[in-house]
């Protein structure tokens, strides 16, 4: 890291460590050992880069909090962030498996990370019912990784793997697509759709208005992809800037690359979805076999 004289004045660790060398070049044992210059001046660099490496651990940490993700899905989890050198270790316990995935994937994301080591574990809630507590927590975060029906999102209730799901949508559209969504949630058996339409649109849809930073939209839509039957064997690349999507990777049909598209496109934060998938074609339909011509006659006029 090169520095001029502007910033040799400004930078109070440059400062101190100048003036060690400068008093070391004043006494007669420099001369014989200069060996205490290169040792000095390895401990300046040293020292910055350890304080720059902090700064950005500091800086990781506190970004994780601020995210999306971690405020709304996660906030109830139990999540400890440590960051050595841009190297993340996440431990503690959270609700069911997606979060996992969820606050492994937003560190992932965000700027200064090289490394993320997951070693969140899933809580088993202490009730007689536990599959459908867990069943319960996983339509939830799906709802809330998709647009809302409102700020506080509908009533999810389940019993026997059954849900039913209470509330109000702004349309018809809007009330089939949740039940979609929710009967696509592995191990939901049924859904009881019990929304009705009413209430004020506009406000059932500023949940959607809200700025969701990069990093969470990322981990959203990655989540939204593993978590759909139709989709959750697809290796889809994701990109996000400025709340906009851009997916590459192969599809196997059209009608999946439509799936995947609408999906994006209904989560939560994104503003626009620039599809790069490519259709895969089976080889059968890509092989021609060509015979070779008989009895070619080449005739010169």
């Amino acid at each position: 890291m090169a520095y001029d004289r502007a910033e040799r004045f400004t930078d109070p660790t440059f400062e101190f460590c100048h003036a060690i060398i400068e008093k070391l070049f004043k006494m007669k044992s420099i001369f014989s050992c200069p060996f205490a210059v290169m040792v000095a001046t390895s401990g300046f660099w040293a020292g910055n880069e350890s304080l720059r490496a902090a700064e950005t651990d500091g800086l990781i940490q506190s970004l994780a909090k601020t995210t999306y993700v971690f405020k709304t899905i996660l906030r109830d989890d139990s999540i400890t962030t440590v960051s050595k050198e841009g190297a993340v270790v996440l431990t503690g316990t959270v609700a069911v498996v997606s979060h996992k995935w969820l606050a492994g994937d937003t560190l992932w994301n965000l700027p200064g990370v090289i490394s993320v080591d997951n070693q969140l574990l899933v809580k088993v809630p202490d009730t007689d019912d536990k599959s459908d507590v867990l069943l319960g927590a996983k339509v939830k975060t799906a709802l809330l990784i998709h647009r809302q029906l409102s700020p506080t999102g509908p009533e999810v209730v389940v019993k026997a793997g059954v849900v039913s799901l209470r509330g109000e949508a702004p349309d018809m559209s809007q009330k089939l697509r949740t039940a979609e969504y929710v009967r696509d949630v592995e191990g939901v058996i049924d859904v009881i759709n019990e929304i009705t339409i009413g209430g004020n649109p506009r406000n059932a849809g500023e949940a959607t208005l809200e700025q969701i930073d990069d990093a969470s939209i990322t981990a959203l839509v990655k989540e939204a992809l593993r978590a759909q039957h139709s989709t959750t064997a697809l290796k889809t690349g994701i990109e996000t800037s400025a709340g906009v999507v851009t997916l590459s990777g192969p599809a196997k049909t059209t009608a999946q690359k439509s799936i995947v598209n609408r999906l994006v496109a209904d989560i939560n934060g994104v503003i626009g979805v620039i599809d790069n998938t490519t259709v895969e074609v089976a080889v059968s339909e890509r092989t021609v076999r060509l015979s070779a011509p008989q009895n070619l006659r080449i005739v010169f006029k």
